[in-house]
């Protein structure tokens, strides 16, 4: 019966485990004084082929992408303004941003600095008109101190935000319980196919692999997920 790549890899990982510890038995050898050519040809010999098979026994891997935890929006309280003078100090509206992990900015949502009744409702509008290009959105959570609250919400499956804070604009104060908390939880999905082996490489790895057992003096263990070695 031909056998499968997936078990191609599991012996030839125990064989790699078996001949690990083999090396250290050789070194002991030799450091006592019994030089073996015998000996040292067949370490070499294995450990050559185990070397040049590590490049061609390989198998699918596939991680699961998943969206960053949900960042609570921040309770500004102020100021809102409308001087001209502060106004071009500070900047005429109040920007939510995020920098990944390559430092390039992301603007999550702006509204105008002096709209103090509804500014919440205004940036959640903002940032989920531009979450087409920022991937990010913000959701309604919840009523409280006399209006709603929002959460900002990265839609994307990425790792690449993960450690970074919200960005705000300078000048505004926040409710007590407010943190700037950073981006945790995000997994960017991976997926790395491996190499297609033709039935007659097969077949040559595993003969050369059960005669590394032989030499070694192994028996590989039938589950392709163990990397166990059992003498």
């Amino acid at each position: 019966m031909a056998i499968t790549l997936t078990t191609l890899h599991s012996r030839y990982m125990q064989a790699s485990e078996a001949l690990e510890k083999h090396a250290v038995e050789v070194a002991e050898k030799l450091s006592g004084g019994n030089s073996n050519n015998s000996l040292i040809h067949k370490y070499n010999l294995m450990s050559s082929w185990v070397d040049y098979m590590r490049d061609f026994i390989s198998i699918p891997n596939v991680t699961s992408g998943h969206t960053p935890d949900i960042l609570k929006m921040p309770a500004v309280t102020g100021p809102f303004v409308t001087d001209p003078a502060t106004l071009a100090y500070l900047g005429a509206c109040i920007v939510f941003g995020i920098r990944d992990n390559e430092g390039t900015y992301v603007t999550i949502g702006r509204v105008n600095r002096a709209v103090e009744a509804t500014w919440k409702e205004k940036m959640h509008e903002n940032i989920n008109l531009r979450a087409n290009v920022s991937g990010i959105t913000s959701m309604r959570i919840g009523y409280g101190g006399g209006s709603y609250k929002y959460s900002i919400v990265i839609t994307e499956q990425t790792d690449k935000y993960n450690g970074q804070p919200l960005l705000i604009s300078p000048g505004l104060t926040f409710e007590n319980d407010y943190v700037f908390e950073t981006v945790r939880g995000g997994v960017t999905p991976s997926s790395f196919e491996g190499k297609v082996l033709t039935d007659e490489q097969i077949s040559k790895f595993n003969s050369i692999l059960e005669d590394i057992a032989i030499e070694l003096k192994i028996s590989y263990n039938k589950s392709s997920s163990s990397n166990t070695v059992s003498y």
